[in-house]
């Protein structure tokens, strides 16, 4: 099997601490503060398996569960915001690229439906949510390169015409907005390279000229570099830049009618980044959060427009940061900051500054972070955008899967299978190397945790593995298909709970994959190996564990196929005669093969089942009710699956698609959420989960990060909590990732 990622939002609210009416904002410092059949897959609880690190690290508090929604941009999304654009009572999300702003609606289940509207831009750096006309209405201010473009709502999460207004110079990252001058009507403030630009609302959605006041040089460099908040108790807003090249922080006091005074600038200690204002100290004034890569500065306001500075380090380099609220209940106003390679949260002491820091999840690069209910559960959720999916991270133990977990395996596992090998009671990991000639056997402890690995030596670069009672006393056995050796490596289980020495059934051929099943009726569990030049060959189990051998000429059958054909070998009764036939998928053509079997293990010449971009992860089982089984081929290159429908005498209807995202290699078929009904898992960038509905329909994709990679997968209920969980192994890193499964919805 093989599989593929995240995303982010804010609530936008319009505030009234101090009195200044607050657009909605992403991430940072743009915020304005105011003071049945059992399915036949590679990656079933008997042939598949995973691991990672020193018994991976869980965030200790507040638990989040990620799951991925295509944002429908068709570009990498770098940004977002969140508001009720419906006024439906949920949180909808707004997630921008360089050239299309798309809206999703909110489910009010922590869930989004696809985009209902796409705005094209030519380039555009960052969006506002806020009421521009008048008319109850949220409408869009987009930052582009040069211009603000605004588009007026219409109340139903779809946007009007847009119109253009010119902002001044380019390299304009960052737009907030708020009544300036006390006339009723939201006016802008964006930035260019060296200025902060003004732009007086009129109330209908348009606006004045632009004004422009000095700052430092690159006071845009970021995308969350102003924020608008009274900074000297004069009931005023007043423009805050944070300016990454020279270390300072400019402060531009407001004179009440939309002009600013000339800046005042607080130097800080590390490069200015994002900044966030809101009063962490409870003195009623409000504060600056400014991050700074590695360093994060609080200046702690007085009330009359000075601060104080302190600052603070951090330990890993962070990007990006978001409004200010309050986790973790306690009253004091927390912070959640994103890293290239994770979440954590900074949680507020009360007296301005943060006590300790903890890790929500490891993620991939994220480009932008919001906060909002976006379930309705009363708990704030996180939301993270990359490339053109977002990714929400649900708080609470309300199901669905919480951060993954890394074990560590041998070096660079592609294989994983799970079974109580080791006959403790638990579900164990079994993987494979083929840069060491071995497998690991990595011993679970039954809460989802595994111990370090051992190793026992193979054939010559093992390519697969899996784990079968061959010899029916009653012990899991470990078999290996070894490409380097051009053999099947049997590893026989012992009483006490560990294995024999390997023995090798010889081949005349290199194999790419295997499976291990009863192809001929006796009840024993035979091998079908797949060539990595096309074709294959069954070798019949003897009865005593070991098999016909080529060496010996006691082959029993063999089948050809195209040239490279072979990449992916499953068994299922495809036919519904009552013996195990075979699917082969190639991962680089427009078709799989289907090989039936007379019942003796001889397999007919191959049927080919068409559809365009084939991957390599297959899956069998009866998806729709019917009887018969159906076939499923992940499709990378289309973010989707295809199901081919099963008539139960060997036809197969055309291959119906469904969209996946995250550019799925590998496909488990399982009952994820105990309803009774067969669902989809599919592993790549993300691991997406498609919940049957019993007809052969699926609800839309939910989608989890995967964050060390892989693109081979594994289920079992690891963690003896009555539900399967998803182990994944095949990225860079030599290590397994466990996905508990919290019980999805």
């Amino acid at each position: 099997m093989k599989t593929r990622s995240f995303l982010c939002v804010l609530a936008m609210t319009l505030c009234s601490v101090l009195g200044c009416d607050r657009g909605g904002s992403t991430g940072g410092g743009s915020a304005t503060i105011d003071n049945s059949s059992t399915p036949a897959s590679d990656n079933s609880a008997d042939n598949t398996n995973d691991n990672s690190p020193d018994g991976g690290t869980a965030f200790e508090g507040p638990l989040f569960h990620a799951r991925q929604f295509p944002t429908g941009t068709g570009t990498s999304a770098q940004f977002l915001t969140s508001a009720d654009l419906d006024s439906d009572g949920n949180l909808d999300i707004v997630a921008g690229g360089r050239l299309a702003i798309a809206v999703l609606m909110g489910q009010g289940d922590g869930t989004f439906g696809g985009a209902v509207d796409t705005i094209t831009t030519t380039w555009a750096e960052q969006v506002l949510l806020a009421d521009l006309n008048n008319d109850g209405a949220l409408d869009l201010a987009i930052k582009e390169s040069t211009d603000v473009t605004v588009a007026l709502g219409n109340g139903d999460g779809t946007f009007g015409d847009t119109a253009q207004f010119p902002s001044v110079g380019p390299q304009a990252f960052s737009i907030v907005g708020g009544d300036l001058n006390g006339d009723g009507n939201l006016d802008l403030v964006t930035s260019t390279s060296t200025t902060v630009v003004v732009l007086l609302g009129n109330g209908d959605g348009t606006f004045g000229a632009p004004a422009s006041f000095e700052t430092d040089l690159r006071s845009s460099f970021y995308h969350h570099c102003l924020a608008l908040g009274d900074v000297n108790s004069d009931s005023v807003l007043d423009v805050v830049a944070s300016n990454s090249v020279k270390n300072t922080v400019s402060v531009l006091l407001g004179n009440g009618d939309g002009s600013l005074q000339a800046q005042s600038t607080i130097e800080i200690a590390e490069s200015s980044g994002p900044i966030v204002m809101a009063d962490f100290n409870g003195d009623t004034f409000a504060d600056l959060f400014v991050l700074g890569g590695l360093v994060y500065t609080v200046l702690t306001g007085v009330g009359d427009g000075t601060f104080n500075a302190q600052a603070f380090d951090l330990d890993r380099y962070t990007d990006d940061v978001s409004e200010a609220l309050d986790v973790d209940k306690n009253g004091t106003l927390d912070l959640v900051v994103v890293s290239h390679d994770g979440v954590r949260i900074l949680f507020g002491n009360g007296a301005g500054t943060f006590d300790e820091t903890a890790d929500v999840v490891e993620t991939s690069v994220q480009w932008g972070l919001a906060i909002g209910d976006v379930d309705n559960d009363d708990d704030n959720d996180i939301v993270l955008v990359m490339q053109p999916v977002i990714t929400v991270l649900l708080m609470d133990d309300d199901g669905g899967f919480p951060t993954a977990q890394s074990f560590a395996t041998g070096m660079k596992p592609r294989e994983i299978a799970v079974g109580d090998v080791t006959k403790d009671g638990n579900i164990d990991a079994v993987t494979q190397s083929d840069f060491t000639f071995d497998v690991s056997i990595i011993s679970g402890n039954g809460d989802g945790t595994f111990q370090t690995p051992l190793s026992i030596p193979t054939g010559a670069m093992p390519t697969t593995v899996a784990i079968a009672d061959v010899d029916d006393d009653g012990n899991l056995d470990v078999l290996t298909s070894n490409f380097g050796g051009s053999s099947v490596s049997v590893i026989r289980g012992k009483d006490d709970g560990w294995f024999a020495d390997s023995v090798d059934v010889y081949l005349s051929f290199q194999p790419i994959d295997f499976t291990v099943a009863d192809l001929n009726g006796d009840d024993l569990p035979d091998i079908a190996v797949l060539g990595v030049e096309g074709g294959g060959v069954v070798r019949r189990n003897n009865g005593d564990g070991t098999f016909e051998d080529f060496i010996s000429g006691s082959f029993f059958d063999t089948w050809d196929l195209p040239l490279n054909v072979g990449q992916d070998v499953i068994s299922a009764d495809l036919d519904g005669d009552g013996d195990l036939d075979l699917a082969v998928s190639s991962g680089h053509s427009d078709s799989i093969s289907v090989l039936f079997n007379d019942g003796s293990g001889s397999m007919s010449p191959p049927t080919y089942l068409a559809t365009e971009n084939a991957g390599e992860g297959l899956a069998a089982a009866d998806l729709d009710g019917d009887g018969h089984m159906d076939i499923v081929v992940v499709r990378a290159v289309d973010d989707d699956i295809v199901i081919f429908f099963g008539t139960g005498d060997g036809d197969f209807a055309s291959a119906s698609p469904f969209s996946t995202g995250g550019s799925p290699g590998a496909v488990a078929i399982l009952d994820i959420n105990g309803d009774g009904t067969l669902d989809i898992v599919t592993l790549g960038g993300s691991m997406a989960v498609l919940i049957g509905v019993g007809d052969g329909t699926f609800e839309a994709p939910m989608l989890y990060d995967n964050p060390k990679g892989g693109y081979r997968i594994a289920y079992a209920d690891v963690d003896e909590d009555g539900d399967l969980d998803v182990l994944a192994v095949g990225g860079s890193d030599d290590l397994m990732t466990v996905f508990l499964n919290q019980g999805i919805p």
